[in-house]
């Protein structure tokens, strides 16, 4: 597991990382079934 320090660095194979409070702030304001595109 990461820290919060370690966020923006590569880290993983690809995971969408980021803080606890961010992640849940996020999930609170999207609504299921919104697209979602990654780009590299």
């Amino acid at each position: 597991m990461q820290t919060e320090n370690e966020l923006g660095t590569f880290q993983s194979a690809g995971c969408v990382r980021q803080s606890h409070a961010k992640a849940a702030a996020l999930y609170e304001w999207t609504p299921v079934g919104t697209a979602v595109i990654v780009v590299p």
